[in-house]
């Protein structure tokens, strides 16, 4: 079984499909291109393999992921065909940021690749 390639809790505002609302702690796992979230944090590996997550957001080859606000506050903006998502690093960490844009960034890029050969 593979491992998954990123986690951390983040902070996150409803997808643009979902309805207004309050932004939640959420235990967020990106492997591949599937950026899931739970409520709390998987007990095992097998667990964020299961169907136990929250929602999840499909990274596609047409993604683009920044770095913008939402109500004032820096937040990384993942915008896919389908969704738009907004989450926030806790206390601002600019290397925690930098980690989470660089493997989604990896994750589009391995699409393109795959979509090439």
């Amino acid at each position: 079984m593979q491992s998954y390639t990123i986690h951390r809790w983040l902070s996150k505002w409803p997808m643009k499909s979902q309805s207004f609302g309050m932004r939640k702690k959420r235990f967020f796992v990106l492997r591949d291109h599937i950026l899931s979230y739970h409520v709390s944090r998987p007990n095992s590996e097998d667990d964020i393999y299961s169907n136990y997550s929250l929602s999840s957001l499909h990274i596609t080859d047409n993604t683009t992921v920044e770095i913008g606000s939402r109500l004032f506050l820096r937040s990384i903006i993942i915008t896919t065909p389908l969704d738009q998502l907004y989450i926030r690093m806790a206390n601002n960490n600019d290397n925690e940021e930098t980690k989470w844009l660089k493997n989604i960034n990896q994750s589009i890029q391995n699409l393109k690749r795959s979509k090439l050969m």
